[in-house]
């Protein structure tokens, strides 16, 4: 499967993180997609 835009790729990458434990943000100043441990904010 070809990738046309960007966006497609959103759905998938955060599911895949949030799978493993990471809170996932996306148009985060100049990054599209940020993400870190839920547990790790936690403490």
């Amino acid at each position: 499967m070809a990738v046309k835009h960007e966006t497609e790729l959103y759905a998938p990458l955060k599911a895949f993180f949030e799978e493993r434990g990471y809170e996932i943000k996306s148009e985060v100043r100049h990054c599209d997609l940020v993400g870190y441990l839920r547990r790790a904010m936690n403490r």
